[in-house]
């Protein structure tokens, strides 16, 4: 079938523009149903929806990388700590440079790892010391790596086509809908492997509130 599509379209090209469109692009998370509740409160309640409802949330440990001065919590752990590029023991960040060193955490020891605006900041592909280094498939391991069983990781990253994707400067990392799904999941490309992914993530969920994607994968396995 995907074969007998991808000829059609070859064909057909503007039909792959409506193809994605009306039945691949993820919905928006903002609809009838919220359209006069807040922004921030649409957002809160959607990641509650995905909070684990067998744990204990007397000891739930949620990360937030790239955090800045305060880490996020979205999915309201009864603890949040963060990484960035600088420690801060009051507030329990610890600084990492992301997509080319280890998180500093042990693996499945952590419940919830969160990105808001981040992944965007993050190399495809780098060249240091002679070597070839590709720091977002490095980063997207990592995530895995610390994950618990069934723990949930949260991007919140603009995409392209949209503009915010595009105009900040420090912006190297363009995402689509489809990044997360064909390249680190459990319906990934083949090739995947071949570019060193480990992760296996099952994408719970995927939507558009405004110029960003709201992804929610699961580490199923």
């Amino acid at each position: 079938m995907d074969k007998f599509l991808h000829r059609f379209f070859l064909i057909f090209p503007t039909l792959r523009i409506l193809h994605h469109i009306f039945f691949i692009r993820p919905r928006n998370l903002v609809n009838i149903s919220n359209f006069f509740i807040k922004g921030d409160k649409i957002l809160s309640n959607h990641y509650k929806s995905f909070i684990k409802q067998d744990s204990n949330k007397s000891s739930t440990l949620s990360l937030d990388i790239g955090c800045g001065l305060n880490p996020s919590n979205p999915f309201e752990a009864s603890k949040v700590i963060g990484v960035d590029l600088f420690d801060d023991i009051n507030r329990e960040i610890k600084k990492c440079y992301l997509g080319y060193e280890p998180l500093p955490y042990e693996s499945d020891s952590i419940d919830y790892v969160s990105a808001f605006d981040l992944i965007e900041h993050i190399q495809r592909i780098d060249f240091k010391d002679g070597e070839m280094k590709t720091p977002f498939i490095y980063l997207m391991n990592e995530i895995w790596r610390v994950l618990k069983k069934d723990g949930l990781f949260l991007s919140f990253t603009p995409i392209v086509p949209f503009q915010g994707a595009y105009q900040d400067p420090t912006h190297v990392n363009l995402i689509t809908y489809g990044t997360f799904r064909n390249y680190f999941s459990d319906h990934k490309f083949k090739i995947a492997s071949e570019y060193g992914v480990k992760t296996n993530f099952k994408i719970l969920d995927e939507k558009l509130y405004g110029q960003h994607l709201v992804s929610i994968l699961n580490k199923s396995n």
